[in-house]
């Protein structure tokens, strides 16, 4: 996302932990990571609470459902509130760690440069990516391809 402006209102919800209203009367709670001009915004370990009516006894009944990162169109959201304070600095993601994170291209061993929290042994264990599974992914034209049935020669009419 871009840089947000400097005097904008939501820069000091970063790293809390908000409820955002959206127009359909939904809200979602989350760790707040980031914003852009439009107001769009990014929540981690977000959880969505809706509210319904039951048909023939007309009672309220809330339903929770965990998304984790949820990314809330900005021209939806009616009203954002604190529910609570920034995690320790363990779960905080700071501008430099963040930037460094989502830029393509970087290495481990350039984020480590950056502030991130990798020692070597994690680097080195992190696997490689791995071949894709045969026939996984492919196009339909090379699964349409297939080679001529072999018939066993104890089949063979002779």
């Amino acid at each position: 996302m871009s840089v947000a402006p400097r005097g904008s209102k939501l820069s000091k919800f970063i790293n809390h932990r908000v409820s955002i209203v959206i127009n359909d009367h939904r809200y979602f709670v989350g760790q707040m990571l980031g914003f852009d001009s439009h107001s769009n915004i990014v929540l981690k370990d977000c959880e969505e609470y809706r509210k319904q009516k039951k048909r023939k006894s007309g009672e309220a009944l809330e339903t929770k459902r965990n998304i984790g990162l949820m990314i809330l169109r900005g021209d939806s959201v009616l009203r954002v509130d604190v529910v609570g304070p920034p995690p320790p600095n363990g779960n905080r993601y700071s501008g430099t760690v963040a930037s460094a994170v989502l830029q393509p291209g970087s290495t481990s061993d350039s984020l480590v440069g950056k502030g991130a929290s990798m020692n070597k042994e994690e680097i080195q264990q992190t696997p490689a990516l791995m071949k894709p599974t045969p026939g996984i992914g492919s196009s339909s034209i090379q699964s349409t391809k297939r080679a001529p049935p072999t018939i066993p020669p104890s089949l063979i009419p002779q």
